[in-house]
């Protein structure tokens, strides 16, 4: 196990500051993230759970920690009145119901809109300030502020040390390792007592050569490297390069976003770029289905249709999932009494037998009833019991 630890002092507008209790003690969080050699994955949610609540939301965050995922990224702007809040845009257009630049509007006017969910609906939700949420994640999970460097550094960590987050939080550093050096030290602050993710772009398959991203890793020690590339045959992603990167101290990082080579899963598809980058020993993963990927990583099937608690299903609908990692065989449960169907076996009536197929179509299902279900997987031999799910199949 590789490990790094923080010096607990750091250097804020060139004065020192001391802390009574070091800041990278107490959260658990923290050690497993940079535990940099370890196998397991962490899980970033890209602008937190944005497909099921408004993207850069209380809500967002509070349903990423409750699903266990590892790393929030957010994004930050500060407000005419010198408040961090979190918003993507430079306007509020997009993500709320009202107009204007970030940083033409007060705390108060922006407090005054509501959010917008996926769908493009209203909701009830306020745009957070980043000391709300780092509040709420506080000794939970780790965060990972994007569109912070190198404007709002010192704004950032005064909110950190304000809510004693320090050891949360990372800033994405773009540039060449001496400029992000330099950029810190010129705010005032130790590199040692901050977490860095380092974005490193990558063309073709040797551009830039390997001695030149270990030169850059050696210079700056960033806990977290993150690639973009436009060639998954690029030498950085050979498996002796990415354990040579990780045993330094440093985790591997990419994105599995929508517009990446190995796109998110779309139903029907299997996430065959989630298993490509775990084979190849990358340990973090940035998505926009961080709940998705939780399950397939802890062996739960997902991406269930019909969806939970859906109504007016047709009766001869088929039932299909999402396979987790590993698994090879899916234990199939479908029934109309959720306690029954929660805690059957194999000798249960409940039971319909176990499949290598990812869909399942049950015969004889009655109009208007409610139904439960569980997909059980077989990952290495071993049983991983489902969730229970439900659907309402429609009247005549």
């Amino acid at each position: 196990m590789i490990t790094r630890l923080k010096s607990h002092f750091l250097l804020l507008c060139f004065a020192v500051i001391t802390f009574t209790q070091s800041p990278f003690a107490a959260f658990s969080g923290y050690e497993e993230f940079v535990d940099s050699d370890s196998d397991k994955v962490l899980v970033m949610a890209h602008r937190a759970d944005w497909r099921n609540y408004p993207e850069n939301s209380i809500a967002a965050i509070q349903s990423c920690i409750d699903h266990n995922v590892d790393i929030i990224e957010i994004d930050v702007k500060k407000t005419k009145d010198g408040v961090m809040v979190l918003m993507h845009d430079s306007t509020v257009n997009r993500t709320t119901n009202g107009r204007g630049y970030v940083s033409k509007l007060t705390l108060e006017q922006i407090k005054a809109l509501r959010m917008k969910n996926p769908d493009g609906a209203i909701s009830d939700e306020q745009v957070p300030t980043l000391e709300e949420a780092m509040t709420l994640v506080k000794n939970k999970c780790m965060v990972y502020l994007d569109k912070s460097y190198p404007k709002y550094i010192i704004d950032c960590m005064r909110v950190l040390e304000k809510t004693g987050t320090v050891d949360h939080a990372m800033f994405r550093a773009t540039g060449s390792a001496q400029s992000v050096k330099e950029t810190f030290e010129s705010k005032g602050i130790d590199l040692a007592s901050i977490n860095i993710a380092f974005k490193i772009t990558c063309s073709g398959i040797e551009k830039p050569a390997m001695e030149e991203i270990m030169s850059e890793l050696e210079l700056l020690d960033p806990e977290l490297l993150q690639i973009n590339y436009n060639n998954d045959r690029h030498v950085v992603f050979e498996p002796k390069n990415i354990a040579a990167i990780r045993q330094r101290g440093t985790r591997f990082f990419i994105n599995v976003l929508p517009d990446r080579i190995h796109p998110d899963p779309k139903p029907g598809r299997k996430p065959v770029h989630w298993a490509w980058a775990i084979d190849k020993g990358i340990n973090a993963l940035q998505t926009d289905r961080p709940l998705w990927l939780v399950s397939y990583l802890q062996g739960y099937a997902y991406d269930e249709m019909p969806r939970q608690g859906a109504v007016g299903v047709g009766p001869g609908t088929p039932l299909s999932w999402m396979e987790s990692r590993g698994a090879t065989h899916h234990d199939i449960y479908l029934g109309t009494d959720p306690d029954a169907v929660r805690s059957a076996t194999k000798i249960s009536p409940e039971y319909r037998g176990r499949q290598t197929e990812t869909g399942y179509s049950p015969k004889n299902l009655k109009p208007g009833q409610q139904y439960y279900w569980r997909i059980d997987e077989v990952v290495n031999g071993d049983i991983v019991k489902g969730r229970l799910r439900s659907f309402k199949c429609r009247s005549l």
